[in-house]
Parts: structure tokens; sequence; C-alpha cells
């Protein structure tokens, strides 16, 4: 196998997995450390308004506070990574910006 055969081989693994991570993030408005989750999963990333029970109980019950927030911009209301300081939510329009390899990674099924 060529070097450019395993690295294609090592991306498609890796894009095949489903992996919940948490991170630190600063909230917008308070500025305070605050954790969210996000699930990356078979090439694509998503917050907590699209997970299901399994991946809200391992998120809360690794610190993240996940609450119904109504959102203004979409006029609609979803769960969301939520500050416990001031109550402000990282918009599902934000989550790209949070995803980097410095959190909790969990294997999901």
């Amino acid at each position: 196998m060529t070097d450019k055969e395993i690295k294609k081989k090592e991306l498609e693994e890796y894009l095949a997995q489903s992996t919940l991570q948490i991170n630190g993030a600063e909230c917008w408005k308070c500025g305070k450390l605050m954790k969210m989750a996000l699930v990356f999963s078979k090439g694509e990333l998503y917050g907590p308004e699209e997970f299901n029970e399994e991946q809200l109980e391992l998120a809360r019950s690794k610190g993240v506070l996940i609450k119904s927030q109504d959102a203004k911009t979409s006029e609609s209301t979803y769960l969301a990574n939520t500050c416990p300081a001031c109550g402000a939510f990282m918009g599902k329009f934000f989550i790209h910006d949070y995803l980097d390899g410095t959190g909790e990674r969990y294997k999901l099924d």
C-alpha cells in the first residue's frame, strides 16, 4: 500500500467514526468558561438539537448544560449548549466554530 492509499484509508476510517466531543468554550455573553457538546458522525457535525437520548445523557453526565432554548434567528425552539453562569446559549449556526482536537472525545456506537 502506498502512503497516499494509507492516508486515504485513515481518513475514511476517521470520517466513519461517531464521537461525542466536549469542549471548553468562552460564553459569548458573559465571557465565562462553559462546556459544550457536539457530535461528529460520518463526516457530519451537529449539536444537541439533534442528539439522541444516549448522547444527551452522556453529555449531561460530563457536566454540559443542555436546555431547550428559543432562537430568535430561526424562530424555533431547540436543545442547545447553555452557559450555566448567565443562561446564554450557543446556537446551532455556530457549532462548527467549536470543532477542534483539544476536547474530550467519547466513541459512540
